[in-house]
């Protein structure tokens, strides 16, 4: 009875405030429930209500079926409304199963949205304390916003990027932060960029484009990423320290972009960056894919090259790049010569050639060295006077010495 009377009252309520067309979902939320059946309703009234007044007068009488002509009205009446009150029974049984699911759902869209609620209250505490004079105070609140980010990345992800990247940048800059590595800062800059560097590889499977990482022009110490993606538009002008990428794709344009204090690039994907002005000086590049002029204008005296790979012979790698003392190595001996075979069995292996090196320089007098089991053997001579410092470079073949080679112009 509970569930037929509040269905009655929910009826009334909708009859009520649609005939005053004061009716709205929001105000009237029990009214939704009888909405698909009022017309129903309405219609079963104006039907039946003719129908009963068409009737004989005789059929409103108990005389008429209590019975006679051997037949007992009433048991039929009786069967009939057991029928009809069985129908309805079952009727009121589906619309109160319905009515509590979709309670059950209210019930769970409220919760959601009191969680979010929730989050969106921690995320805001943890911007306002991403403003804090201390570097502890920072880091956490930096933390904190990528673990908010993660519960409703819809909303806060981008932002959270957007933010630390902006704190990063302000702890960080090379140009005035301390160069003192036991300070708590360039610790915590480690682990933000590499939170960063995570947030933006689920952006961008979510999304399917960048992520707005934007760390320009930071001093970052010990970082060790392993299979990211490198932008050049994330770490333009930025100073890296003792790190290391590891399997990492490097794309775009590097400009400015320093990797120092024995940072490595190893297996990692340089087929489709460039580094323009870039310093690697005194470092190590291993295993890395290469196209063609990956290097212009690159500091990389004292860098060593060991075991670049080249899928498809095009340009110059190295092009107006100092090379002073650097080593390029073309991978482990072979019984004839240098064979260097990928994960599929090709030798892919980079064997260099005199053109692989366009107007390079040297700053002293000592000269780049060649593998002696590159073929051909390769060395580098020193020809005139540079402009802006140093003399020119040319590699020709060891045993022919009048190779004609282009030489570089002031």
């Amino acid at each position: 009875m509970g569930a037929l009377k509040e269905f009655v009252d929910c009826f009334v309520e909708r009859v009520r405030l649609t005939w005053t067309g004061f009716y709205t979902s929001e105000r009237s939320p029990c009214a939704r429930e009888v909405t698909p059946w009022a017309p129903l309703m309405v219609a079963f009234v104006v039907i039946t209500f003719p129908f009963a007044l068409s009737l004989p007068a005789e059929y409103w009488r108990f005389s008429y079926w209590g019975g006679g002509e051997g037949v007992n009205r009433m048991e039929v009446l009786r069967n009939f409304a057991l029928i009809v009150a069985g129908l309805v029974g079952f009727w009121l049984a589906w619309w109160r199963l319905r009515l509590t699911d979709q309670q059950t759902k209210t019930a769970e869209r409220d919760s959601k949205q009191k969680e979010l609620d929730h989050v969106a209250a921690r995320f805001e505490r943890a911007v306002e304390l991403l403003g804090s004079d201390k570097v502890q105070f920072q880091y956490f609140a930096a933390m904190q916003i990528f673990k908010m980010a993660t519960k409703d990345p819809d909303t806060y992800q981008e932002e959270a990027i957007r933010l630390v990247c902006a704190t990063i940048r302000a702890l960080a800059d090379k140009n005035e932060v301390c160069r003192d590595h036991d300070e708590p800062v360039h610790k915590a800059v480690r682990d933000m960029v590499m939170k960063v560097f995570d947030a933006a590889e689920a952006y961008e499977m979510r999304v399917g484009k960048p992520a707005p990482v934007d760390i320009q022009g930071a001093y970052i110490w010990d970082l060790n990423l392993t299979e990211k993606m490198i932008r050049g538009d994330y770490v333009r002008h930025c100073e890296f320290v003792w790190s290391s990428f590891s399997s990492c794709t490097f794309e775009g344009h590097f400009f400015k972009t320093s990797f120092l204090s024995e940072t490595n690039l190893v297996n990692c994907d340089l087929r489709g960056g460039q580094f323009k002005e870039c310093d690697f000086s005194g470092q190590q590049i291993v295993n890395c894919r290469v196209s063609g002029q990956t290097w212009i204008w690159c500091n990389c005296a004292n860098t060593s090259f060991f075991s670049l790979k080249v899928e498809k012979r095009q340009v110059s790698f190295f092009r107006e790049c100092n090379l002073t003392n650097a080593y390029f190595d073309v991978g482990d001996r072979g019984g004839d010569g240098c064979q260097l075979f990928d994960s599929d069995g090709v030798n892919n292996g980079l064997l260099y050639r005199c053109r692989d090196f366009e107007q390079c320089f040297v700053l002293e007098e000592r000269v780049p060295v060649v593998a002696l089991h590159n073929r051909p053997e390769i060395v580098a001579r020193l020809l005139g006077e540079r402009a802006g410092g140093g003399r020119f470079i040319v590699f020709r073949q060891s045993e022919i010495t009048d190779e004609d080679v282009p030489t570089p112009t002031a």
